[in-house]
């Protein structure tokens, strides 16, 4: 093994520490309160050698946001593709929300995320992964809403509409899972309630008149 390759196995280790740690911290503690000199201390990790991979606290958010999100993108590339496109949907649908009922911190994740002003906090090479990966998962299931319509299989209407109701359905059901006071689903519960959800979302995209 060369030197340089080393080095890079040594970096891509050692970031997976540091979000890691993030992660662990993340499910105890508000980030607004967490440290990166808290992080050094879990991970053994220098305070310097942690900005060698960040310029700041939110870089290290946006990191762990993107690595959920190309999970998150692999668990929607699985879905079987050789099925009428409102079963893909639905199946779409259902992996996304078992796989964040799965890691309960990417609602705090999204949290900030999400706000207004955090992808302006971010590097430029930073804020261009996360609009990549975002517009990737996006592409995808347009993909699949514009060959619904192509077959007749979903109304008639211009992809990005159905696209825009499908988003803020799937955003207002983790908004109320994530951000108010209730109790996370128990593990046997997970794909009966899965399926119910993406089932109701299909519903309202089918009775969309043309």
């Amino acid at each position: 093994m060369s030197l340089a390759t080393y080095k890079q196995r040594d970096f891509v280790r050692r970031e997976s520490e540091i979000l890691d740690a993030l992660t662990h911290r993340l499910n105890r503690t508000p980030f607004d309160q967490i440290t990166i000199d808290q992080i050094a201390q879990q991970t053994g990790i220098s305070k310097g050698t942690i900005y060698n991979h960040i310029n700041t606290k939110e870089d290290l958010l946006a990191k762990l946001y993107i690595r959920f999100r190309l999970q998150l993108l692999s668990e929607l590339e699985a879905v079987n593709f050789n099925q009428p496109a409102p079963i893909i949907i639905k199946d779409m649908i259902a992996k996304a929300f078992a796989y964040k009922q799965s890691h309960r911190v990417i609602g705090t994740i999204d949290h900030h995320a999400f706000a207004p002003n955090f992808k302006s906090k971010l590097t430029p090479d930073i804020r261009n992964q996360i609009e990549q990966i975002e517009d990737n998962i996006n592409q995808l299931v347009i993909s699949v809403l514009q060959r619904g319509i192509n077959e007749g299989d979903f109304p008639k209407r211009p992809v990005e509409d159905l696209f825009h109701c499908l988003h803020c359905a799937i955003i207002g059901i983790f908004t109320r899972i994530w951000e108010c006071d209730t109790e996370p689903i128990p593990p046997n519960q997970i794909a009966s309630i899965c399926n119910l959800y993406s089932d109701f979302i299909l519903a309202g995209l089918l009775a969309l008149d043309d």
